[in-house]
């Protein structure tokens, strides 16, 4: 009961103010969050000297200061997005160079889209079935809370994307491949996966780094295209979105081979807006195992021995 009176009688409220007076609150946020709390402040700081390690101070008290700003945003912007019209979404956020999804949609064929927490990725969850042609599947990881996994998943779903359990996912693609519906899978996929021996390690700013393989994999099983969404910010609460292409043919590539290029590109575009990346997440809580090099040897070996049986 409690939790439906902060929903119903502070949080939506809060998403009808108008954006002007929305991200004065939000200023007002940051400065609690840096000054005050110093929320996650150790996080982020572990986390920039470890992706920069010659960062300097002057740099890094920057990009601490513009990312505190940025991360109140995103919460207001998340509280915004719950009540926001179609015409608004799309008047903030925009999917450009669309035409290769239409070229895939009308050759019958999926997409598994990649993304990161660069910028406004709840923009993009809720949008996509907005600007690409695929039914847009999302993959939900249920809440502990049932009244809030119940309204974020309505709030998600509002414009036409379908949210399934992850543990039945597969079986939704599968009916729609089967069915020749083609559909869109975005995957989010910096997050820290929960099990660092089944996950993918790659280099991340030269660290050893877990990876969550369910979009590489996803895109092996049923060779499908892969398109990285670049989210990029083009001034405060405005955002572009544009695809880049990681792989056509993902059964023709080596084992990390997508994930590799995945990282290589999310790089990238951290590296030209740092500020805008969630550096408050614990991305490197999980180290290493020691015997890192022979968990990658078992991955290797899983997954040719599953290449050469045709899964």
């Amino acid at each position: 009961m409690g939790l439906k009176i902060v929903y119903y009688g502070l949080i939506i409220p809060a998403s009808k103010l108008p954006f002007g007076v929305m991200y004065w609150v939000s200023d007002v946020l940051s400065l609690f969050l840096s000054y005050i709390i110093k929320y996650r402040k150790d996080v982020a700081i572990q986390n920039l000297k470890r992706a920069f390690p010659n960062i300097s101070d002057e740099r890094l008290n920057e990009v601490l200061r513009k990312n505190s700003r940025h991360v109140s945003d995103i919460l207001l912007e998340g509280t915004k997005n719950m009540t926001m019209s179609e015409k608004q979404l799309k008047s903030r956020i925009v999917f450009k160079n669309t035409e290769i999804f239409d070229k895939y949609y009308q050759e019958g064929k999926s997409v598994i889209l990649m993304g990161s927490h660069c910028n406004n990725w709840e923009y993009i969850i809720t949008a996509q079935n907005l600007y690409l042609p695929h039914l847009a599947i999302g993959i939900g990881q249920p809440l502990t809370n049932q009244f809030f996994n119940v309204v974020i998943n309505e709030q998600r779903a509002r414009f036409g994307m379908k949210v399934v359990h992850a543990k039945t996912y597969k079986e939704e693609i599968e009916n729609n491949i089967a069915a020749k519906n083609p559909v869109s899978v975005l995957v989010l996929a910096d997050q820290s996966p929960p099990n660092i021996h089944r996950a993918y390690w790659g280099k991340m700013f030269g660290v050893d780094t877990p990876f969550a393989y369910g979009g590489e994999l996803l895109a092996r099983k049923y060779n499908l295209p892969v398109v990285y969404l670049k989210n990029t910010k083009v001034k405060r609460g405005y955002y572009e979105v544009e695809p880049v292409l990681l792989s056509e043919n993902p059964q023709g590539e080596p084992y990390g081979g997508i994930m590799d290029k995945y990282i290589r590109t999310m790089e990238e575009q951290i590296l030209s807006e740092p500020q805008n990346w969630l550096w408050t997440h614990k991305r490197w809580k999980h180290q290493p195992p020691e015997n890192l090099e022979e968990v990658k040897r078992q991955n290797l070996e899983t997954f040719q021995s599953k290449n050469k049986a045709g899964n």
